[in-house]
């Protein structure tokens, strides 16, 4: 497990979801929906994914989140609402740190994509960028796409707010 993580999306990470909204997220397009049990899976999976990265001692979050995450209706106003409490929540742990890019602030290094990065403190275990687009995700270790990523997620922080100041 990664010592530093550093998010951007321009939607809510799914191990930040609650189930609710994972569900609501899952079924929103029936058309890709051929299993009727899937939202809950999902919901599932990302529960556990959550607590495999903040139940663990020493991970460091950071995360960027799109405004327009946090405005989209997903499954309506209710499990929007406890989605909001939810981040606000788990910005009040010790080690995550949740921004949001406002509307307001113009044209932005979001439109490059959604991305994570982990960092590493064993030198045994390289940094490692992934790369996210509704096709598919790409990992990589190359030192200029860490780079790239890096100084984009700097430009993002820079642009941002703290979830604590985001009001809406």
């Amino acid at each position: 497990m990664a010592d530093r993580i550093h998010v951007f999306g321009t939607n809510i990470p799914g191990w930040c979801q609650t189930p609710a909204y994972a569900a609501a997220l899952a079924t929103s397009d029936p058309h890709y929906v051929e299993d009727p049990d899937y939202a809950r899976r999902l919901a599932e999976i990302r529960v556990r994914r959550a607590q495999n990265v903040f139940d663990r001692k020493g991970v460091v979050v950071s995360m960027v989140i799109d405004e327009a995450a946090l405005v989209s209706q997903v499954g309506g106003t209710h499990i929007m609402h406890e989605q909001l409490a939810h981040l606000r929540a788990l910005a009040k742990k010790r080690a995550v740190a949740i921004r949001v890019l406002p509307f307001a602030n113009g044209a932005r290094s979001a439109t490059r994509g959604e991305f994570t990065l982990l960092e590493f403190d064993d030198a045994n275990e390289p940094d490692l960028a992934y790369t996210e687009t509704h096709l598919g995700g790409q990992y990589s270790v190359k030192t200029s796409m860490l780079k790239e990523l890096q100084w984009t997620y700097d430009r993002l922080v820079a642009q941002s707010v703290h979830l604590r100041e985001y009001e809406r």
